[in-house]
C-alpha cells in the first residue's frame, strides 16, 4: 500500500482525495502544513506529496521550497484555484511535477498516481553507498559522471579565501558564477550598510547600490541605484520571484524598463 501525502489547510479537500482513491491501494495521509508533516517527508515515507496551495501569491511558492528542503525526490502534485502562466512556471521551477485546478477529478488523478506513486521504504530510499567500498562494475559510471560535480565543489573552495573582504568574495562568486551558468553579465545588488550605532534613514534603508558586478560597466553602477519602491527593486521586492525584461510586470512598468536598458539585461 502507497501512502498519500496531503498537505491542505481544508480536511474536506483530504476528503476528496480519499474518496476519489482505491482504498486497498492508497493510504491518504492529511496534515495541515509542512511542518505537521516533517518526519513523513525527513524519512522518505510519502510516495506521493498532494498541496492544496495558492499558485498566485508568494506564500504557495515559498511552502513548496520548504516542503522540497524536508523531501528533494517526493513527487508533488499541486492542486491550485487558479493558474498564471509565470507563477506556474515557478512551481515547475521548484520541483512540482504536476499543476492541476480544482475540482479534484478522480480518473486524473489516478492516471497520475499509477506512473508517479513508487513503494515507499527500503527500496524507495536506498542507503547512500559507502566511500570507502569498492564499487561494482556496473557503478563505475555513476562514479564518472560524479566527478564533475565534485570538482566544481573544490572549485568554489577559494571563496573561503576572501571571507574577510566582501567585495573580492563577492566578485569570485559571481565568476564561478558566470563559468557554470554561461551568464555573460551578472550583478548584485545590497542595502547600503550603515554604522552599528546610527540608525537607518528611510531613504538609505530603501535604497541598493552595487556590491560586486561581471561584465557591466563600473561608472555606470556608480551612478545607479536600485529601489525597493520602484523599478526592477521594487517589482522584485513585491513579487518575491524572478523578474523578466519581457514579463507583464516589466512592460507596465516605465522604470523597470529604462534599467533592464541600462543594465543590458
Amino acid at each position: 500500500m502507497r501512502t498519500i501525502l496531503v498537505l491542505s489547510l481544508h480536511p474536506d479537500f483530504a476528503e476528496a482525495i480519499r474518496a476519489g482513491l482505491n482504498a486497498n491501494q492508497y493510504r491518504v495521509v492529511h496534515r495541515l502544513n509542512v511542518d505537521d508533516a516533517e518526519p513523513l517527508l525527513v524519512h522518505g515515507l510519502a510516495a506521493v506529496c498532494l498541496v492544496d496551495v495558492d499558485l498566485m501569491g508568494v506564500e504557495g511558492i515559498w511552502l513548496i521550497e520548504r516542503l522540497r528542503r524536508h523531501d528533494a525526490k517526493v513527487p508533488v502534485i499541486a492542486y491550485t484555484d487558479g493558474i498564471q502562466s509565470e507563477w506556474e512556471e515557478e512551481a515547475f521551477l521548484r520541483g512540482v511535477t504536476h499543476v492541476l485546478t480544482k475540482p479534484v477529478r478522480p480518473r486524473l488523478l489516478n492516471s497520475l498516481l499509477a506512473g508517479l506513486a513508487a513503494p515507499t521504504g527500503q527500496a524507495a530510499r536506498p542507503p547512500a553507498p559507502n566511500p570507502f567500498d569498492r564499487p561494482p562494475e556496473a557503478a563505475q559510471p555513476r562514479a564518472i559522471i560524479a566527478t564533475p560535480t565534485l570538482d566544481m565543489l573544490r572549485d568554489f573552495s577559494p571563496i573561503l579565501t576572501y571571507s574577510l573582504n566582501a567585495e573580492a568574495m563577492l566578485n569570485q562568486f559571481l565568476s564561478f558564477l558566470r563559468e557554470i551558468l554561461g551568464v555573460n553579465r551578472a550583478a548584485i545588488f545590497l542595502n547600503r550598510p550603515v554604522a552599528p550605532d546610527q540608525p537607518p534613514s528611510p531613504k538609505t534603508s530603501r535604497s541598493l547600490h552595487h556590491a560586486a558586478a561581471i561584465g557591466l560597466s563600473t561608472t555606470l553602477l556608480d551612478h545607479l541605484e536600485l529601489s525597493l519602491d520602484e523599478g526592477i527593486g521594487g517589482q522584485i521586492f513585491r513579487l518575491g520571484r524572478i523578474l523578466r525584461r519581457d514579463g507583464p510586470e516589466t512592460r507596465s512598468d516605465a522604470g523597470a524598463q529604462r534599467e533592464f536598458e541600462l543594465l543590458g539585461g
